[in-house]
């Protein structure tokens, strides 16, 4: 998704979006006609961003729900670029070079200025979740991403109020980390959770408009929720 300012004037380099829902954003220098036009225009913005240290990510657009991702196209840009490219954890801008397949020019260059409080530190805000074999969905995914992308620190001993938690995805993520899970959901939930971890999970077949605080046995730290209901 772009945006073009009405009045035509350039936004400042330490602009922030300030959108939740935002992974990955920068200013966007236009879609490229080749890989060889798109290594052009990136050498020509180094130059103008002035010295380093700067880096270089590129990534592949999302087309895919996460953990069913394809693996990603491998670009040559890196090999284009690579002497230009200040090797560093901590670059001071970061050209971006997102596209679908680099054969077809499916390219997009851009650049953004690397702060403390950018939405991530890795190619394209990607946060990479490895879901277990035995997880009841892909809400462990969702679940751990969360996690890293809010800088939340749920820990062993806590509880942890899940609701919508059929079939168990996010529940098994907090359960791993060792809190206790009380899942809310009328759904069933899969029984390995109870069966592994005992009386550290507990199910409540209910709504969460049924949902009443005798349901809850002990205080609750952390609030979980991934349903679609009315805000009342």
């Amino acid at each position: 998704m772009t945006f073009k300012r009405a009045d035509g004037a350039p936004l400042p380099a330490d602009f922030q979006l300030r959108s939740v829902f935002a992974r990955c954003w920068g200013f966007s220098v236009g879609k490229m006609a080749s890989v060889e036009a798109c290594a052009q225009e990136a050498r020509a913005l180094f130059a103008k961003l002035g010295p380093g240290p700067h880096g270089l990510e590129v990534w592949e657009r999302d087309l895919q729900a996460a953990g069913e991702e394809a693996p990603q196209w491998q670009s040559d840009m890196n090999s284009l670029l690579g002497d230009l490219v200040t090797r560093t954890d901590k670059p001071d801008w970061v050209i971006d070079i997102s596209g679908v397949d680099a054969a077809e020019a499916e390219l997009w260059l851009g650049f953004h200025r690397r702060t403390s409080r950018s939405p991530s530190q890795r190619a394209g805000g990607a946060i990479p979740v490895e879901m277990p074999e035995d997880s009841p969905s892909r809400a462990f995914i969702k679940l751990e991403q969360a996690i890293a992308w809010s800088g939340a620190a749920p820990a062993e001993g806590q509880c942890a109020l899940e609701v919508g938690s059929a079939p168990g995805g996010a529940s098994y993520a907090l359960l791993l980390r060792g809190l206790e899970v009380i899942g809310v959901d009328p759904g069933e939930m899969d029984p390995m959770l109870a069966r592994r971890f005992g009386n550290r999970f507990k199910h409540v077949r209910k709504t969460a408009s049924e949902l009443q605080s005798s349901d809850l046995h002990r205080p609750i730290e952390w609030l979980v929720l991934d349903i679609n209901a009315k805000p009342k």
